[in-house]
């Protein structure tokens, strides 16, 4: 029989050193069941140790959310810290801006673009005569924030408003 002839035999398929062929002194010895991460383990114990792997696991994705936390604490204290530096310290709102920004937390000020309601927050309007500047972010009260890929806040902005007449 040939390894092909083999292939169409139906069952299951044989491992090499079971094919009729095959000399039989040559076939493998089969391994001994050994020591493993952790000592030796018993047919019984394979549940044990699975459950001991999961208990693990679960302790080891706790402390990472702990600390992601922690994180999620220090980011939002220097966004506070940002937004009452930006208009009186600008140097050093800068500063904290290029930190952030080096850990993956950027600072939106949208000052001058158009205002859009699915990306902005309006919390004013200011009257303006040109017509040009309707509906654009007059100044950013507090930044956007974003923290890599995730919205934590929309910027909170002024919106220019053209004066009505009620308002001359």
């Amino acid at each position: 029989m040939t390894d092909h002839e083999e292939d169409k035999m139906p069952g299951p398929r044989k491992a090499w050193w079971e094919w009729p062929w095959w000399p039989r002194d040559t076939a493998p010895e089969p391994e001994p069941a050994g020591p493993v991460a952790g000592g030796e383990v018993a047919p019984g114990d394979a549940r044990a140790a699975f459950e001991q792997a999961q208990k693990d696991g679960a302790a080891a994705f706790e402390a990472v959310l702990a600390r992601a936390g922690e994180r999620d604490q220090l980011v939002m204290a220097c966004v506070d810290l940002a937004d009452r530096l930006r208009v009186h310290h600008a140097g050093l709102w800068a500063l904290l801006r290029d930190g952030l920004e080096g850990v993956g937390v950027t600072l939106a000020v949208v000052d001058g673009e158009r205002f859009d309601a699915k990306r902005h927050r309006a919390i004013g309007r200011e009257p303006t005569d040109d017509p040009g500047l309707h509906m654009t972010v007059a100044h950013t009260q507090l930044c956007g924030v974003s923290d890599r890929d995730r919205e934590i806040r929309i910027p909170e902005v002024v919106v220019y408003a053209e004066k009505r007449p009620a308002d001359a």
